[in-house]
């Protein structure tokens, strides 16, 4: 389990753009993009409420097959990986936006 502090470290070495066969899921999954497998966090409709709490630590899309880390998280943990994947999303709209002419 790599500690929350540590995660935008791990990214920075390890942070390409799509899944990768044999790469550890945790990793890809840090990514914060979705690769047809897993959902793209980017585009979460709990990204600007505490709706993202409740799915997190609460398990409330349990039955979608996304459990609850409140054993894992802190609520502060929680916050930071929303907070780097609401970066994550407002990188990619960057990219995506066309330079002004």
């Amino acid at each position: 389990m790599y500690a929350v502090s540590n995660v935008i470290d791990l990214l920075d070495a390890e942070a390409p753009a799509q899944m990768e066969p044999g790469r550890p899921a945790h990793l890809q999954v840090l990514d914060a993009v979705g690769g047809g497998v897993l959902p793209d966090l980017r585009y979460s409709g709990t990204l600007d409420n505490d709706q993202w709490f409740d799915v997190v630590l609460k398990g409330q899309l349990k039955q979608a097959g996304m459990v609850s880390f409140d054993k894992d998280l802190s609520h502060d943990d929680a916050a930071a990986i929303r907070a780097y994947v609401i970066f994550r999303a407002n990188q990619s709209l960057l990219q995506s936006t066309p330079a002004p002419k």
